[in-house]
C-alpha cells in the first residue's frame, strides 16, 4: 500500500464496525469533533468519518469529511498500528478550513496518544 495512499481496507464501512468501535472505544473531545479509539491487535489502522445534519446540508457535510479524511491521509503513517477510528464531526465545525481540520486531528490523535511522531518531515 501506498504511503499516502487511502485504500478501502483502510476504512470503516459498515454501520456494524461503526457502533462497535463506539460502543467499546475509549472517547476523546475536541472543539469541533469527538474521536473514538479501539485497539485492534495485530491489524491495520482504519479510520471512519461521521458528520451529523446539524453540520449543514450534504455538500458541507461531504467537504468537512473531505477535509478530514485527507489530514488523515497525510499525517496516517505518523500513528501506532492496530486502531480502528471512528471521527465524529459536529455541528458547530461549519466554516473549517484544511488547516484546522488538520489541527484539530492532530490534536486529537496527541490526546488519544497513538501519534507517534510529531514532525512531518523524515
Amino acid at each position: 500500500m501506498k504511503k499516502f495512499g487511502f485504500g478501502k481496507k483502510e476504512r470503516l464501512s459498515k454501520q456494524g464496525e461503526f457502533e462497535r468501535v463506539r460502543r467499546e472505544g475509549k472517547s476523546y473531545r475536541g472543539t469541533f469533533t469527538a474521536l473514538y479509539v479501539l485497539s485492534v491487535p495485530g491489524g491495520e489502522n482504519r479510520i471512519g468519518f461521521s458528520v451529523g445534519k446539524k453540520a449543514g446540508g450534504a455538500v458541507r457535510r461531504n467537504r468537512l469529511k473531505r477535509l478530514f479524511r485527507e489530514a488523515y491521509r497525510l499525517n496516517k503513517d505518523r500513528l501506532v498500528k492496530g486502531m480502528d477510528l471512528l471521527l465524529v464531526i459536529r455541528g458547530k465545525s461549519g466554516e473549517l478550513n484544511f488547516e484546522g481540520a488538520e489541527k484539530e486531528l492532530l490534536s486529537l490523535l496527541k490526546k488519544a496518544g497513538v501519534s507517534i511522531r510529531t514532525n512531518k518531515c523524515e
